[in-house]
């Protein structure tokens, strides 16, 4: 690990699109300095085989360096239970990690790496549920989009941002040649990779880039150092759409670069203006919004500006923020409610949720993978 614990930097406003070329959103990747105190315990736990080897759960905190934390979060456990531990951890003690519950803190767990026979009457966990389904298991979710928290049992916090990310080169100027899609070649729509699209990006000066993730999970979704615009447009179920986090848009706000997104319900809850992204589902919808960027004066300029101004809400020390906020008060509370209960009916409680678990992850896997999408009607 690094040093001792660094000065922590503010959020990135300042860096999006003033940094220089090669150079890192610090207030991406490392937390800022005026967080709240953490009042309550909380145990974070992961299963030991996945515990990053360069952060030991005991001993002093110590602040991994941007560089390797772009290398670690590439498992949904990786950014829902690792990297709020470390970064908690560098402003808490009351921050620990571990392979089981414990029955005096707060647990958090990602929904995959707690099953039916982790269960205990005398432990009170909270599920992050990624893009999982609401686990009769929890005692309380958090959701990595706003789309269904119903503020009693599930809340949202948004996904942290991508670390290591690197701005764009803001001597691009407002230029749109290089189009980017990162993520898994799957999440691609196979529309948006047709050599007739291709050939249209190219008679306008454009050429897509996809980074997509390596055979051995190694990624590198970064860099926007050189990209003009973002692409995301996935054809998900209806209800596989509701659980994914609005990360690509996000990260794009942070990184300076104007982003073209399918009708994901993640992105609609966050768009407040016409400027926060540009809406397509289809080939055309992505060339007719290339020649509005390439053909109106000062567009590309406006949505950058206005992406920098919303950045500041998802950047790490507001994101700690709200998980800090919410284990303090409304997630503390459910805790105390929970301990104020007698053993007998917590154990009771724990049988009933054993039932009801099965059924609810047979569910959900039927709705992931079935039923209307996103992109249904679209021309092929």
């Amino acid at each position: 690990m690094a040093a001792d614990t660094p000065a922590l930097a503010d959020a990135p406003a300042g860096a999006l699109t003033g940094a220089p070329p090669g150079a890192l959103v610090q207030g991406a990747g490392q937390a800022g300095a005026d967080l709240p105190e953490l009042t309550v315990p909380v145990h974070f736990v992961a299963p030991e085989r996945c515990h990053w080897p360069e952060m030991p759960a005991e001993g002093p905190a110590r602040a991994l360096p941007e560089e390797v934390l772009a290398g670690k979060c590439n498992a949904a456990v990786d950014p829902w239970t690792l990297r709020i531990f470390h970064d908690l951890r560098l402003h808490s003690s009351l921050v620990t990690l571990g392979s089981r519950t414990r029955a005096d803190a707060i647990n958090v767990s990602l929904l995959w790496d707690f099953g039916r026979k982790a269960l205990r009457p005398g432990h009170f966990v909270v599920l992050t549920q990624s893009d999982g389904y609401p686990s009769p298991l929890a005692d309380v979710l958090i959701r990595q989009n706003d789309v269904e928290p119903d503020g009693a049992r599930s809340f949202h916090i948004p996904h942290t941002p991508q670390p290591g990310l690197v701005p764009r080169d803001p001597a691009r100027g407002d230029r749109v040649e290089v189009l980017a899609f990162k993520g898994d070649r799957v999440n691609l729509d196979a529309r948006f990779r047709s050599e007739g699209f291709l050939a249209e990006l190219a008679r306008r000066g454009v050429v897509l880039r996809t980074d997509f993730q390596a055979a051995d999970g190694r990624q590198d979704w970064g860099d926007y150092s050189d990209v003009d615009c973002v692409l995301a447009v996935r054809d998900l179920t209806l209800a596989d759409a509701a659980n994914k986090p609005a990360s690509k848009l996000t990260n794009a706000w942070m990184a300076g670069v104007p982003a073209l997104l399918g009708p994901e319900p993640a992105f609609q809850s966050l768009r407040r203006d016409p400027l926060d992204y540009i809406e397509v589902r289809s080939p055309a919808d992505v060339l007719a919004a290339i020649d509005r960027l390439q053909g109106e004066a000062g567009l590309y300029r406006r949505m950058v500006e206005n992406g920098r101004a919303r950045a500041v809400d998802y950047a790490l020390p507001a994101v700690l923020t709200r998980w800090i906020t919410l284990l303090n008060g409304p997630i503390a509370a459910a805790w105390a409610r929970w301990k104020a209960r007698p053993l007998a009916l917590r154990a009771m409680d724990c049988a009933i949720k054993y039932l009801r678990e099965g059924a609810a992850r047979r569910d959900y896997l039927s709705y992931r993978d079935s039923g209307p999408r996103l992109l249904d009607g679209v021309p092929t």
